[in-house]
């Protein structure tokens, strides 16, 4: 309020100084009681939720956020194998593994991840590398699992920077796809892949 009457280049009085900063500071408690009531929510409430260095051990309560709708999951370099509690998000719509800035991940996904049935976006970006340079050690898919061909709503699949070689083979089942990346991998098959999706079509 002060830089708007000052922008405007009209004098402002003391009283309308206390009027802007008590204005201010009230917006300021506002937002202050917003945070604590997000944090204070209970977790079966929770519908979105990232996990970091600072937050880890919320993979091992998974089973908390039964209607969690999107879950993200960065730089966890100590993470070898995702729980199989995650089977159990019957609601999750979203999972995203995203990596950059150097950090290395190597996750296998457990059997589970396959009843994930409501899931639209699966994001691996990074997610099975074995160095900071995931090309000079090409990755054999031996993280993924068979049933991620059971994931027959997802639209969006991001397996890019995963060292691949070849593509996996659940990806020519996801009938509803409409958005693959691959890039930055080591792929020689995509040829036939995209054949199996043109006789998908047709047939």
């Amino acid at each position: 309020m002060v830089n708007s009457f000052l922008r405007q280049g009209r004098a402002i009085t003391i009283a309308q100084i206390h009027a802007a900063i008590a204005i201010v500071l009230w917006s300021a408690g506002g937002w202050a009681q917003g945070a604590v009531h997000q944090a204070s929510r209970p977790q079966s409430a929770i519908k979105s939720l990232t996990i970091n260095e600072q937050n880890a051990s919320e993979l091992n309560r998974l089973k908390e956020y039964p209607n969690l709708e999107v879950l993200s999951i960065s730089c966890l370099e100590d993470l070898q194998a995702l729980p199989e509690a995650i089977g159990e998000l019957t609601h999750l719509k979203e999972f995203r593994i995203e990596n950059g800035n150097g950090c290395i991940m190597n996750v296998r996904l457990p059997k589970s991840f396959g009843k994930l049935h409501s899931l639209q976006t699966l994001v691996l970006q990074g997610a099975m590398v074995h160095a900071p340079d995931f090309a000079a050690m090409p990755n054999d898919v031996r993280n993924l699992p068979t049933g991620m061909s059971q994931l027959k709503n997802v639209t969006e699949l991001n397996l890019s920077a995963d060292g691949l070689t070849k593509v996996p083979d659940f990806v020519a089942g996801l009938a509803g796809l409409q958005t693959l990346d691959l890039t930055f991998n080591w792929l020689s098959d995509l040829p036939r892949l995209l054949e199996s999706f043109a006789e998908s079509e047709t047939g």
